[in-house]
């Protein structure tokens, strides 16, 4: 808290402090007149607040100690209240000032910690000998004219501290996503208390690396522009983008103070994606594991692209009901063939709405071994592992009561079985699913039901265990698929090509080229057939802009996959069909001289 006067104070230095400390805030002196033979004797000093003080605040609001001291070695604590300070022991005489002398007192004042809401505040202090200083009847009298009325106006303002970096951690709106950041810059002072003074101040943000000072190799960008003013201790932006993916730190500069927020990971980074709402739970596990991971708030109401899932090799899915709906199966299911027998893909979802609307669908029968059946109130508090299970042998996991979804299995999935089941029902309640592209685990209770840690811990251990292990028939053999070009295409129109096109981005040592076998898996917006060796791609009728096709090539025993972008470009489409709403055919007005039927079509 930086103190500035609005006079030249006793001792300036001092003022300069911060919140700690003790200052001087008024000097006087009272003289004895002489001529009676008596001493002045003082029983009382009041101080008031002065006409330059604030009046939202009081005295006990802003001083922690007042003092009062003496050329003489007098010292003495006064009793701070609302808008008096006073000095005095009851009634008795607590300082004389001999005949015909005269004595030099300083008021100092300590500041309370900390100090809260004084920025822009002032506080002054007077004292009038006439009316302020009570002395004895028996004593003499004094000399009140030589008291000083008013201290200095001391004002209290906000010196700045530190940048707070609002909207910036795990509940950030597109946290982590190269798109529109909405971020709050905060000037605050040492207690953390919000710089309010701080008006037309203009702070500059850029990206630096993780040292907090050295400039990244590409610019942070705005459409709004990095400089900002800050407006009552606060500069924001609805808009900002870093062109990379990776770790960086955005530094804020302004006049007062120059500093860096905490680290930034920008999609994709680590090879574990958790797409969640903020929950300490989940972070707490993922910690005790010392998992390194990216974080997706689910809160987004939106889904990572295509593009960004293909780089990860695991993904944790613990959505919440509210964002259910956007749940993006296609991009999961190309996220899932895409894996191959050397580099497989990975998902543990977890929770009723892990899956969103699809989690009794096809789609979760075929790719998580069994699908939601319907809510099952239970009352029992354990969940039990299967003997044999290389996941769950051997575990007991307690639960809270309430209600659980039910899982019925998919029989007829190979390589899928059961994992979890409540003991007293077997009613199911987790279910797994291989294959040489990925693997997967479904297990319809949260993580926040499984009320022993440390027993959610170990299981989840023992998932990315079973998750990491080494395919058994694991094979560098087969074709090699890569850097598919973009395919570009126009709004409404199909598009062709011939598959051998492809031929020179695929390598497979023993099959020849036209002797593979071509598959692609839909994107969201599109649909594709091959015909005669020649690849047709749809689009949804009016769809423009950008989808994505999962590419699969095969030799009969080993597969690879790449994604293949598809731009589609907006055309000028023409008029719809009208209905005529008037005027109506047959319509006749005396301006028609030839008394004819006039046709309106």
């Amino acid at each position: 808290m930086l103190i500035s006067l609005a006079a030249t104070a006793p001792n300036a230095d001092t003022l300069s402090t911060s919140t700690s400390g003790t200052f001087e805030m008024l000097k006087f002196s009272i003289d004895d007149n002489g001529g009676d033979g008596l001493p002045t004797k003082m029983k009382k000093l009041i101080l008031q607040r002065g006409p330059g003080m604030s009046t939202d605040i009081c005295f006990n609001d802003v001083f922690s100690k007042v003092t009062l001291t003496g050329t003489d070695g007098t010292n003495l604590d006064g009793t701070i209240y609302f808008s008096k300070i006073i000095f005095g022991i009851l009634n008795a005489i607590w300082k004389e000032v001999p005949e015909n002398t005269s004595t030099d007192f300083t008021v100092r004042a300590a500041l309370k910690q900390p100090l809260q809401n004084m920025d822009g505040k002032s506080v002054q202090m007077k004292v009038n000998g006439l009316y302020d200083i009570i002395t004895d009847p028996s004593g003499s009298q004094f000399d009140y004219n030589s008291v000083s009325v008013f201290s200095d106006t001391i004002l209290f303002q906000v010196m700045p501290d530190h940048f707070e970096f609002a909207y910036l951690g795990d509940d950030f709106y597109g946290n982590n996503l190269v798109e529109g950041w909405f971020m709050q810059l905060k000037i605050v002072d040492a207690n953390g208390v919000v710089a309010t003074s701080i008006d037309g101040i203009n702070v500059t943000l850029s990206a630096v690396q993780l040292d907090g000072v050295t400039p990244t190799a590409k610019a942070l960008e705005s459409t709004e522009g990095l400089t900002k003013t800050f407006t009552n201790g606060i500069a924001q932006w609805s808009n900002i983008t870093y062109p990379d993916s990776g770790q960086f730190r955005i530094l804020a500069s302004c006049e007062q103070l120059v500093a860096a927020s905490d680290t930034i990971t920008i999609l994709p980074f680590n090879k574990t994606l958790l797409i969640a709402q903020p929950d300490e739970n989940i972070t707490e596990l993922l910690t005790s594991l010392d998992l390194e991971y990216d974080f997706y708030n689910a809160n987004n109401y939106s889904y990572p692209s295509t593009e960004n899932l293909a780089h990860y090799e695991t993904i944790i899915l613990d959505a919440p009901y509210s964002v259910a709906m956007y749940f993006d199966s296609t991009a999961i299911k190309i996220f899932l063939l895409s894996g191959t027998v050397e580099n497989r893909k990975s998902i543990l979802a977890s929770g009723d709405n892990a899956l969103g609307y699809y989690s009794n669908s096809k789609f979760a029968n075929h790719y998580f071994g069994g699908m939601i059946q319907n809510y099952y109130q239970h009352s029992a508090t354990t969940i039990q592992g299967v003997s044999g299970d290389p996941i769950t042998d051997g575990l007991t996991l307690n639960i809270n009561d309430g209600y659980t979804n039910i899982i019925t299995p998919n029989s007829n999935l190979e390589n899928s079985s059961v994992i979890l089941t409540f003991p007293q029902t077997e009613n199911i309640v987790g279910v797994k699913s291989a294959t040489d592209n990925y693997r997967t685990v479904f297990i319809s209770a949260n993580f926040s039901d499984l009320s022993d840690n440390a027993q959610r811990d170990l299981l989840v251990s023992r998932i990315y265990q079973w998750f990491q292990e080494e395919n058994q028939n694991q094979t560098t053999e087969g074709p090699d698929l890569s850097d598919l070009p973009d395919i570009n295409m126009t709004e409404d129109i199909p598009y062709k090509m011939a598959i051998k096109d492809w031929f020179s981005f695929v390598e497979d040592v023993d099959t020849p080229d036209d002797s593979l076998l071509w598959n692609i898996v839909n994107g969201s917006h599109s649909k594709t057939t091959i015909s005669d060796d020649t690849l047709i791609i749809e689009t949804d009728i009016n769809f423009y802009g950008r989808d994505t096709l999962l590419v699969i090539v095969s030799d009969g025993s080993h597969s690879d996959t790449n994604i293949v972008i598809i731009n589609v470009a907006q055309v000028n489409d023409p008029p719809s069909s009208f209905v005529l709403l008037t005027p109506v055919n047959g319509f006749w007005t005396e301006k028609n001289n030839d008394s004819s039927t006039v046709q309106f079509t």
